[in-house]
C-alpha cells in the first residue's frame, strides 16, 4: 500500500513539474508512470496471492476440524463397540453351570446327600440358578404354625459373613461377577415362610 501511494505521488509530482515546464521530460514522466503501473500490478498480484493463500488456509483448517470431529465420533463408536463386546463376552453363573456340567452334577449330588441326612427336618429341598442368582430352597417337613416368628429365628442361623466369603470364592473360581445367593424356606403346606437374599438387592 505504501509503495502504491509512493509511486502515485511521484507520478503526480512529475506531472506537476512537467506541467510547470521544470526539469522532468515527458519521457521521464512516462517512465515513472510505467514503473508505477508495474509495481501496482505486482502489488495487486501479491494481494491476490495472499488472499488465495488465506483461502487455502481456511479450507485446510476446515478440513482439519472435520477430521477432528470424525476422529472424535469414531473414537466414541469404538468405545461403544468395546463396551458391547465386553458385555457380550461376560458369562453369567447360569452359563457357567451349563458349560461346566461337572459342577452341576456335584451340586446335585450334594443336595441328594442333604435330602438323606436332613430327611427328618425337610420333606424336600433343591437348588436352581438363573443368570447370576443361585437359589436354594427347603420345604419343612412338619407345618410351622407361627411362620413369621419362626422365620425371625431361622434367619439368625444364616451367617452372612460366611456367606459373603463363599460368594467371593465362587466368583473367583467361576470368573463371574455379581453373584447373588438366595435361600427360600417353605412350610409343609407349600406356603413360603421367608426368603433371604445376599447381598440384598
Amino acid at each position: 500500500m505504501k509503495k502504491r501511494l509512493l509511486f502515485t505521488v511521484c507520478a503526480l509530482s512529475a506531472m506537476m513539474l512537467s506541467g510547470c515546464g521544470l526539469f522532468v521530460s515527458q519521457e521521464e514522466m512516462d517512465s515513472v508512470i510505467a514503473e508505477r503501473d508495474y509495481y501496482m500490478e505486482e502489488y495487486d498480484a501479491a494481494v491476490e496471492e495472499q488472499e488465495s493463500f488465506e483461502t487455502e488456509v481456511e479450507d485446510l483448517e476446515g478440513q482439519v476440524s472435520d477430521l477432528e470431529d470424525a476422529n472424535e465420533a469414531l473414537s466414541s463408536e469404538i468405545t461403544d463397540l468395546e463396551a458391547q463386546i465386553e458385555e457380550m463376552l461376560k458369562i453369567t453363573l447360569e452359563d457357567f453351570f451349563e458349560d461346566s456340567p461337572q459342577y452341576a452334577n456335584a451340586m446335585n449330588a450334594q443336595m441328594e446327600l442333604y435330602k438323606e441326612t436332613e430327611a427328618d427336618t425337610y420333606s424336600d429341598l433343591g437348588w436352581k440358578v438363573e443368570e447370576n442368582t443361585l437359589t436354594f430352597w427347603y420345604q419343612i417337613k412338619e407345618q410351622i404354625p407361627n411362620a413369621d416368628e419362626a422365620w425371625d429365628i431361622m434367619k439368625e442361623y444364616i451367617d452372612t459373613n460366611q456367606l459373603a466369603g463363599m460368594i467371593e470364592d465362587l466368583e473367583e473360581e467361576t470368573g463371574v461377577e455379581g453373584i447373588v445367593v438366595q435361600y427360600i424356606y417353605y412350610n409343609a403346606d407349600g406356603s413360603e415362610i421367608g426368603t433371604l437374599t445376599y447381598p440384598e438387592e
